[in-house]
């Protein structure tokens, strides 16, 4: 029989020592490992464009760990679908509901591929959209494109006939005139122009609305239409920096400008990629709302679950894809989230699952919040050399693009002229050959495939009336699609 007490008293005054092993000794021992092959043999390029190396062991001496914010419950977004009035407001209440808290409402009357561009929402539409919603407790943001000015007017008359006091107005305009050229291609329009109607929109929202923003630079059209990380981080950057100059030339203060200005930017299920990006992103931004004389330079950042990662083909897929976005959104710092359904591609509903798929989508971030508090954990991947590494090598690069963008006539020239879609363009073609070599992997569309699901195939993006250079939505697994 052996004694237990000896046994543990033996084990407290002989403990066991391990041999300490270099770096040089485990790396040899991996290279055997791989049969003759070098470590470097692992590196690998995520479908972002970013490299990862298969060993880190140092931490980079310049830093991008993300300023302490308050943590709270996230801002869970429904997006507003629907095509009559009614369908949206039942879709609202239903969501409200649910588990919603805050409304994405686009003003536009037609779809972007439809060729009026002009029609937008009346008072008497957005009331009857809004129907028996509390105003005063739910925010409502926006997409309102080129007609950002007069949408402002519209629904701020909304709030006011409904009784909500200024002070508890609570509109996120989100006017994004340089975002809507990339989105549509429409280049005709005036930019400065509509520069100046943003200005006029900032000074009336910062004096009038206290609880109100005015701008929001939305990315999600850059990565939608396939562009790399780097591409997305620098198009955003250029144009809140271009903004905020407006802002400033107008005597607006550097912290008034910061604080009325939003960020939107897309994630897919590539969560390490995405979680470095948003990472970047709020370094990027505090470095140069620093040094444009912002005092506290947050960064309120929406973020929505990609539409280039969605399927036709075993579209419950993309639910698991959407969890990896809402993931990443939380470990990268988002304060919103929008979480679009899993059978919702090409603005248009695959079944008639409709209900159940909003009730799944705008589960992901309850579930992720209030079951595994992840946004109760700031940025928790800070320190691990890894993700220090890939944020500063990002950062760098983006800085040097960002240097050679503004050398070369900058971003609205660069948009003007249709070099960046074509260079967005390039990038989401070695994204269709990674996915066509095996290099990057879509479960149920390049590998995985079921053979028997082939019920959406039938279902195709509607023809589109925008120009060429138009940002449009580009989804990897269309070409696997058309062939399967």
């Amino acid at each position: 029989m052996i004694d237990a007490s000896n046994n543990q008293n033996n084990t407290a005054s002989n403990p066991v020592s391990f041999d300490q092993q270099t770096v040089e000794q485990w790396q040899a021992l991996a290279e055997k490992s791989l049969k003759g092959q070098s470590l470097e043999s692992l590196t690998r390029i995520t479908p972002g464009q970013i490299t990862t190396h298969p060993l880190y062991t140092r931490r980079p001496e310049s830093q991008t760990a993300l300023l302490p914010s308050p943590l709270k419950r996230w801002d869970n977004r429904l997006a507003v679908l629907g095509n009559t009035n009614s369908v949206k407001n039942a879709n609202v209440l239903a969501g409200l509901a649910g588990g919603i808290s805050s409304l994405q409402l686009s003003l536009e009357n037609k779809a972007l591929d439809d060729t009026d561009q002009s029609a937008t929402l009346s008072a008497a539409d957005i009331l009857a959209i809004l129907k028996d919603v509390q105003l005063n407790i739910v925010p409502v943001s926006l997409l309102s494109g080129k007609h950002f000015s007069a949408n402002a007017k519209t629904i701020e008359s909304v709030f006011a006939k409904l009784g909500v006091p200024t002070t508890e107005t609570c509109i996120a305009f989100n006017a994004d005139p340089i975002g809507y050229m990339a989105q549509t291609g429409d280049t005709q329009i005036d930019l400065p122009v509509l520069l100046n109607e943003l200005v006029k929109l900032a000074k009336h929202t910062l004096q009038h609305l206290p609880k109100s923003t005015t701008l929001c630079v939305n990315a999600s059209c850059y990565h939608n239409a396939g562009g790399s990380i780097e591409q997305e981080l620098v198009a955003t950057i250029a144009t809140a920096s271009i903004y905020m100059q407006s802002m400033l030339d107008a005597g607006i203060k550097a912290q008034d400008a910061c604080d009325t200005l939003a960020f939107q930017l897309s994630c897919d299920a590539d969560l390490l990629s995405n979680v470095v990006k948003l990472r970047v992103l709020k370094s990027l931004w505090h470095h140069v709302a620093t040094a444009m004389g912002a005092e506290k330079p947050g960064c309120q950042l929406t973020v929505e679950s990609s539409k280039r990662m969605q399927s036709l083909m075993s579209p419950w897929n993309n639910h698991l894809r959407n969890v990896s976005s809402a993931t990443a959104a939380a470990m990268g710092g988002a304060q919103s989230i929008v979480i679009h359904p899993h059978n919702y591609i090409d603005n248009q509903f695959l079944d008639k699952d409709i209900a159940l798929s909003a009730r799944v989508a705008r589960n992901i971030p309850i579930i992720v919040s209030e079951e595994s508090h992840l946004n109760f954990v700031h940025d928790p991947m800070a320190g691990a050399y890894s993700v220090e590494t890939i944020s500063t090598t990002l950062s760098n690069a983006c800085w040097q693009s960002l240097q050679q963008l503004e050398r070369d006539g900058g971003l609205i020239d660069a948009l003007q002229t249709g070099r960046y879609q074509t260079a967005i363009a390039h990038s989401q073609k070695q994204r269709i050959q990674r996915l066509s070599d095996e290099q990057d992997v879509q479960v149920g569309v390049n590998r995985y495939v079921n053979p028997e699901d082939t019920a959406n195939l039938n279902n195709t993006a509607p023809e589109t009336a925008l120009s060429d250079r138009a940002l449009i939505v580009k989804r990897d697994a269309q070409s696997f699609e058309a062939t399967s």
